[in-house]
């Protein structure tokens, strides 16, 4: 029940109602009893002693009114909704072509934000859907000028040994391998993964068990866990895969479970780990690097914590002579920004491209809808002299544009499952779990709010500036009505359009003079009508260096007789991938001089190598 304190100004408009009610029937009563021959003042007292106590009536009155006056406003606010959506149809069937026009436009932004949103929100802002991701962490080994580099043996035996912040550091790292069953051989790409990581990223078996640790133990039985597509397809799905054997690299491994599809954090389309067996003989190695590195914080620690303490461990641990001059020391970032960070710039550059291109689809959306209601200020001016306020005739004009934003909002959202496929057809490789990225429900709840925001953008606001009807003007006008006045609105409607269009012609002209130089800057050799392909020897049957050397001799004298006059080479790295081996060097003569040495990568190559991929020489 309101309260009998409020200032009358603040009543509602039914407690006004009811006091006007009330005070009437003191009125009349006190009139009644003035012609039976009492004083006005006596009759007003007398009156109001029959009405009994007003206070108790009045809210009793008022409780009864309250209910039946809400239970009116609701039925009648329902029948008006539904009158107005039907108005809204009929008057967007009634002008079908530019309803089509502008549902088009809206659709097109919407679709397209709500597909890059979903790429951003599933590779840069949840690409972890495993483990605790505030708790992961990514370990890299920095030297003094250099960027990050792979992790030494050394340095990751040193920190399992003595790392108090961190716990469950483990390794990962990819491989290749063939497989051999009945359909043939096949080369497949793999994970070598270490003990602690599955545990650190809490992964558990889609089927049967993950990795114990007796599987990591030097010459235990060889056992591998197969990706989920791999089981459906090349092992048929057969429930009873567990504890099966299955040829790769001509070793029978046994099958203890089948992975998640989210196990694949790091290289997409991985189809099998194995456990990685480091031998405690490379811990005095702090040369090579080349292993990755997980770890998981403990309860209460921090990334900045983390690397001082293991930038501490490292340096107490290395044995290198030139450890003074040349330090090493740990990076740690989380895993989540270094699976999300190398992509975060670009697809927030096209993030804010497709949301510009919905600015200025919203921009044209209005201006048409002002132009549509500079056409009906006749019909307004009619509804406004039948008594329709002014919010009345904005209800009724919001409830269009919104009609018309819901509408281009669902076909958003289905053409954004076109646009998500086309990015992800157009998008390099390499990006992770690129092929499991689907329109989801956080990007059902973002196209929702980007809709509620068109339809604010293209609905209230023409809806506020059409529905100032001047009566009188329109009717003399007749059909030729106009908004009155500077129409201010459309001008700066139209600026912003033309600035965020500009702003786009020039960013997407500057982006395509870069990819036409980029297409042209010279690498240092010529990529056309060289094709590759990758060699992967079993470990078990070429274990020497002289069986592996006889066995790559061997392949390519055959291919040279293939290829016949054009050459053939072998290398270990094809240009532009990422380097994994580096080793310290120095110059013949001064290798005494420990401050001589550097640290580079290197690439094996064959003769021929350089005339196959014609690169010229400069010394």
């Amino acid at each position: 029940m309101p309260s009998p304190f409020r200032l009358p100004f603040l009543k509602s408009q039914v407690e006004r109602d009811l006091d006007r009610e009330l005070a009437h029937h003191l009125d009349l009563k006190t009139a009644f009893l003035s012609k039976s021959g009492l004083s006005p003042a006596d009759a007003r007292l007398e009156a109001a002693r029959q009405f009994g106590d007003q206070q108790a009536s009045r809210a009793a009155c008022l409780v009864i009114d309250v209910s039946v006056h809400n239970r009116a406003r609701r039925v009648n606010a329902f029948a008006e909704l539904a009158q107005d959506a039907t108005f809204a149809l009929r008057a967007l069937r009634r002008n079908m072509q530019s309803s089509v026009a502008m549902i088009a436009i809206l659709a097109l932004g919407i679709g397209a934000t709500t597909a890059v949103f979903t790429l951003y929100d599933a590779i840069v802002l949840t690409p972890l859907t495993t483990g605790d991701a505030d708790r992961l962490v990514w370990i890299t080994n920095k030297r003094n000028d250099l960027n990050d580099t792979d992790v030494t043996t050394g340095a990751y035996f040193a920190w399992r040994g003595a790392a108090r912040t961190v716990d469950q550091i483990s390794t990962v790292a990819t491989t290749t391998a063939t497989l051999l069953d009945d359909a043939g051989p096949a080369r497949i790409e793999g994970g070598l993964l270490g003990q602690n990581f599955l545990s650190a990223l809490e992964i558990r078996a889609e089927l049967g068990r993950t990795f114990a640790d007796r599987d990591f133990v030097e010459g235990a039985e060889p056992v591998i866990m197969v990706s989920r597509n791999l089981w459906r397809t090349r092992l048929n799905g057969d429930s009873g895969i567990v504890g099966k054997r299955i040829s790769l690299d001509a070793v029978q491994r046994v099958v203890v479970g089948v992975m998640p599809a989210a196990a694949d954090l790091f290289d997409d389309g991985l189809q099998f780990w194995i456990p990685s067996r480091l031998s405690i003989a490379y811990a005095d190695n702090f040369y090579t690097s080349r292993l990755q590195v997980i770890g998981r914080l403990r309860p209460g620690g921090t990334v900045g914590a983390a690397e001082r303490e293991l930038s501490t461990i490292l340096m107490r641990a290395d044995t290198r002579p030139e450890r003074t001059s040349d330090p090493v020391s740990a990076r740690v970032v989380r895993l989540e920004a270094q699976l999300g960070g190398p992509f975060r710039s670009r697809l927030l550059l096209v993030f804010t491209a497709v949301a510009c291109v919905l600015a200025v689809g919203c921009a044209n959306v209005a201006s048409l809808l002002l132009v549509r209601g500079v056409s009906r200020q006749r019909e307004l001016s009619i509804r406004a002299s039948l008594g329709a306020s002014r919010g009345r005739l904005i209800r009724q004009l919001l409830t269009e544009n919104v009609l018309l934003a819901a509408t281009a909002g669902i076909i958003g959202v289905i053409a954004g499952q076109w646009f998500l496929a086309l990015l992800k057809r157009t998008l390099p490789s390499g990006i992770p779990r690129l092929d499991m990225v689907q329109i989801n429900p956080e990007a059902v709840l973002f196209a929702l709010t980007v809709t509620g925001v068109c339809s604010i953008v293209v609905g209230l606001i023409p809806a506020l500036r059409v529905s100032r009807v001047d009566v009188r003007s329109a009717m003399q006008n007749g059909a030729r009505g106009t908004v009155g006045g500077k129409d201010t609105l459309r001008r700066t409607l139209m600026i912003g359009e033309v600035c965020v269009a500009t702003m786009l012609l020039v960013t997407a002209g500057l982006l395509t003079r870069s990819a036409l130089k980029l297409d042209r800057v010279p690498l240092g050799f010529s990529a056309e009508d060289v094709l590759s392909a990758r060699v992967s020897l079993p470990r078990n049957r070429y274990e020497s260096p002289d069986a592996i050397i006889s066995a790559q001799t061997q392949v390519l004298g055959e291919l040279r007789i293939a290829n016949g006059a054009s050459p053939v080479a072998m290398v270990s790295r094809i240009p532009l991938v990422r380097l994994g081996i580096s080793y310290d060097f120095g110059v013949a003569g001064n290798l005494a001089n420990s401050e001589q040495k550097v640290n580079g990568a290197v690439v094996l190559a064959s003769d021929k190598y350089f005339d196959t991929m014609q690169m010229r020489l400069t010394a």
